[in-house]
């Protein structure tokens, strides 16, 4: 199994590096630049949570959640959209059943959007290896 997860990580980080356009690439910095001045993170904060280092901080809670909601990953109501997770996923894996796995894994609902968001973020990074926003 742990196995079978390293190849997986390993195709994800070239698939998704092949696989985003410059256009999407562009909407994701613009979104990052935005949500950071909404949420009042530090950069450095969401530099090292993108590496796999999330801390527990409510600034950066803040930020996953206006990335999620901008991405269109949570509604206003703080839930997350699996269709729209799935979606985009398999748009970058190429695989429905691993994108179907990753989100029964990974879709935290938690007591608040923010928690939803981070829990979430966390989760999909631990079993890809890739920050999803």
């Amino acid at each position: 199994m742990k196995f079978s997860l390293a190849v997986v990580v390993l195709t994800l980080l070239v698939v998704v590096k092949a696989e985003l356009t410059l256009e999407q690439l562009r909407k994701l910095k613009t979104h990052r630049e935005e949500c950071l001045k909404e949420s009042g993170a530090d950069p450095e904060v969401v530099s090292n949570a993108r590496r796999g280092n999330a801390v527990d901080d409510p600034k950066l809670k803040e930020h996953l959640l206006c990335m999620f909601k901008r991405i269109g990953f949570l509604n206003d109501e703080g839930q997350l959209q699996k269709d729209v997770l799935k979606r985009k996923l398999v748009d970058v894996i190429k695989e429905e059943e691993l994108a179907d796995k990753l989100i029964a894994e990974c879709v935290i609902q938690g007591e608040t959007p923010q928690a939803t968001a981070f829990n979430s973020f966390k989760c999909f990074f631990k079993e890809t290896g890739l920050p999803i926003v």
